[in-house]
């Protein structure tokens, strides 16, 4: 997978407050941070020490000269004595300690340091405990995503779920607080309920656009033509979002948007960062063509469709030849839907395709 959403310098975006280390990429454990001798075990064993050089070797920027190995990640596990804590930053792993505190997961599988507010709902979401926040202070670090050591995900999603909620603390993550984001763009909204998209994907023929989009790709993978899969895919959107229009179907409950524009928020938020997490395992060959498509093949009207949906129209238009930088600039220039992640498709395929 060639995915490589790539901005100039001038246009690199919103960076970690973290210490960068001086170590060659793909040495995931500089020899001076070592752990304490009650978490030495933890970090020693073999999964974590793979997941680390896979990441440390992630070097090349997915978007707008940010990488993973870029993340700022905590990984923790709870012993005898206390916590114990590992610190990705800078392209390796940067420290270590045993803590009274564990990580707060917010989020269930995990859990966001950030340092703004603005009085809404994701305050309480993106605070830490005091023994884990002072420790990262002396760091440097102010945002992380921080997860458990292992988890009942497989061996890939550990590696790619942490680059993927990285990307949202690092880049999307300021202008959730209304701060200003070099690569991000400020119109996403977070006050949409995605459980109200459901009934928007069942307004039309849901099947049909997705196996539309599915072939669209499985062409592209393979050096095919995209084109008739990628229009027969527009149009049957066209047509789900009229009869979505037609019902006077809306998500959210103050300013409430069309089904058109909901989903454009939620295609850049989580369909982007699918894209920026899969597409560079694709490209190192950690993660095959196969497995990422049977993500996309898998998803349904009900299955929150909008990570593969949006995901699936970056991959296409990778493998088909797209100018990745330009639809970056546009992307991050744009201020309503009219520059999301589908209506740049729709751009793209016309001039690819010739319409």
């Amino acid at each position: 997978m060639r995915l490589a959403w790539v901005l100039p310098l001038a246009f690199v975006g919103v960076a970690f407050l973290g210490c960068p280390s001086a170590v060659e990429p793909g040495d995931p454990t500089p020899a001076p941070v070592e752990p304490p001798a009650e978490c030495a075990a933890l970090w020693d064993d073999g999964s974590v020490q793979d997941r680390w050089s896979s990441l440390a070797s992630l070097t090349d920027p997915v978007w707008a000269g940010w990488a993973p190995a870029d993340a700022t990640i905590v990984w923790a596990e709870e012993v005898d004595a206390g916590w114990c804590h590992a610190l990705w930053s800078g392209g390796a792993v940067a420290g270590y300690a045993l803590l009274e505190n564990g990580p707060t997961y917010g989020f269930g599988a995990y859990g966001y340091l950030m340092p703004w507010s603005n009085g809404g709902f994701l305050d309480d979401l993106v605070v830490q405990p005091a023994s884990v926040t002072d420790w990262l202070g002396e760091h440097g670090v102010a945002s992380a995503v921080l997860l458990p050591r292992q988890s009942s995900f497989d061996a890939l999603v550990q590696l790619q779920l942490p680059i993927h909620e990285a990307f949202h603390v690092a880049v999307q993550g300021p202008t959730w607080f209304g701060e200003p984001a070099v690569s991000w763009p400020a119109w996403m909204r977070l006050d949409l309920p995605r459980a109200e998209l459901e009934a928007c994907y069942q307004a039309g023929d849901f099947d049909a656009e997705h196996g539309a989009l599915v072939q669209a790709v499985e062409a592209a993978l393979a050096g095919g033509d995209v084109c008739g899969a990628a229009q027969s895919f527009i149009a049957a959107r066209a047509a789900r979002y009229a009869a979505a229009d037609g019902a006077g179907l809306t998500v959210g409950s103050t300013d409430p948007l069309g089904c058109a524009d909901a989903e454009a928020v939620y295609e850049g938020l989580e369909g982007v960062a699918d894209a920026v997490s899969w597409g560079p395992l694709v490209d190192a060959g950690i993660a095959s063509d196969a497995e990422w498509l049977s993500r996309l093949e898998a998803t349904n009207a009900g299955a929150d469709p909008f990570y593969q949906l949006g995901s699936g129209q970056l991959f296409a238009l990778d493998r088909a030849g797209a100018d990745a930088t330009a639809i970056v600039s546009a992307f991050i220039a744009g201020t309503s839907a009219d520059a999301g992640v589908h209506a740049l498709f729709v751009a793209e395929i016309d001039a690819l395709c010739g319409r």
